[in-house]
This record gives C-alpha cells, structure tokens and sequence, in this order.
C-alpha cells in the first residue's frame, strides 16, 4: 500500500518537476532541442542502459553457471525465457512487460521517451494547453491498454502537467498557503484507498472507481508532497537559525 500509493505520489510529483523544469527553459529551436538532448544522453540514456545492461549480464552469468543457476527465479527467468532478440528488447525496453530488467528505471525510460517527444508536449501546452492537459490525462484515467505495447500513461499526464505549469506561468502559491489542508486531504484520501484495497469486494464497477479515486490520489499527493516540503524546509530553517 506504501509503495503503491504514497510511493506512486512520489513518482507522479517527480514527473511533474521533470517536466517544469525541463520546458522552463526549452524552445521549439532545432538549437534549443540538440542541447537538450545532448544534455539528457549523459543523465538519463547512458545510464539507463550502462544499469540494464549490467543487470542483464549479472543475470546470464548466474543463470548459466551450475552452481547459482537456481539463485534465478520469478521476474529475472520469465526476462530471459528462450534468449530470442524479443527478449532481450524486452530486457532493455520493457514492451510487452512493462518494466526493464532494471525494474526501477521505467521512470528513466519514460523520462527518455518524453524529452525525445518534447516538441509536441510543448507545441500542445502551447496551442490547446487544456485540451491538451485532457487528452495526456483521458488513457491514464481510463485506464487505456494497447494489447501489443504496455505503457504507463501516469508519466506523459503528469509531465505534460509541469509542462503546462512551465509554460502558462501558473500560480502555485496558493498550495503554499493551505498546505495544511491539502496534507489532511491527501492522508484522508490515501486512508480510503486503504480500506477500498482491503476490501474483499470486487466488481467492475469497483475496479473502475477505485483505479478513478487512485488517479485523484496521486495527484492531490503531488499538491501534498509540494506543501510538506515547503514545510519541512521552512522548520529545517527555523531549527538551524536558532
């Protein structure tokens, strides 16, 4: 539950800093685009694949020796199945599964996807940012499933909305002063969440309105994230001045 829904806040607000500060100083100039590119190759696409593969390899070596082949179980041995290129793509990607091997680095991945098709996030936020802000949300609120690519709609929702944030200049400080508030709302919300996952009920019709109340979840746990920092930071400098 920790990791799903507070731990889902937290991927949601990191997606939307993402997203403000790379389109707060981007431009649609082929100029503007190199740079960023060349800038995310070494924090984001040299890494990702420098891990997965690393992973990928420790996985082979101790699936092919004797002695630890039995270590390897679950996750890791479905990744490698019958060793065909597919798989390996897989290993790298996460298409069909969803997650590299590197589980945790679907958000790099998502991230790498996102700057590539940066102009149209901007060009959108540009021209019909509300519309926009509701085309990014629409598959991640319904829960849209391709068949042959699995996609995590949350990241290009949510990085469209600091994208939004960047470029129409919003206003956030009104989160500032009902943090408090806002915090409540959020603990209250993830307290329902809690016992609507723990119930033994399960119908269609629940799966839709729960999957529909997480979306909102997370979204007011990024206002909640935004508001307690600036907390915590505004005690951290209170206990440090006196």
């Amino acid at each position: 539950f920790i990791a799903g829904t507070w731990g889902g806040s937290c991927v949601a607000f990191l997606f939307i800093v993402s997203g403000f500060l790379f389109f707060r100083t981007f431009n649609l100039s082929l100029n503007s685009y190199i740079e960023k590119l060349k800038s995310r190759f070494w924090t984001l696409l040299v890494p990702y694949l420098f891990w997965n593969l690393a992973l990928l390899a420790m996985v082979l070596i101790v699936l092919n020796v004797p002695a630890t082949s039995s270590i390897i179980q679950g996750h890791y041995k479905k990744y490698i199945g019958d060793y065909s290129f597919a798989n390996f793509i897989d290993c790298l990607t996460g298409y069909k599964s969803g997650y590299p091997i590197a589980f945790h680095f679907w958000y790099v991945r998502d991230l790498i996807t996102m700057v590539i098709l940066s102009p149209v996030f901007l060009l959108v936020a540009r021209k019909i940012p509300y519309i926009g802000l509701a085309l990014f949300a629409a598959p991640w609120v319904l829960h849209l499933q391709l068949g042959f690519i699995d996609i995590q709609w949350l990241g290009p929702a949510v990085f469209y909305l600091g994208c939004l944030i960047a470029v129409q200049n919003f206003d956030l400080t009104w989160i500032d002063r009902r943090k408090s508030l806002i915090i409540g709302f959020y603990l209250a919300m993830t307290f329902v969440l809690a016992i609507m996952e723990t119930s033994e009920m399960e119908t269609s019709q629940i799966e839709t309105f729960q999957h529909l109340f997480q979306c909102c979840t997370r979204v007011a746990g990024t206002m909640a994230i935004w508001g307690a920092s600036d907390l915590v930071a505004g005690k951290l400098q209170k206990v440090c001045l006196n």
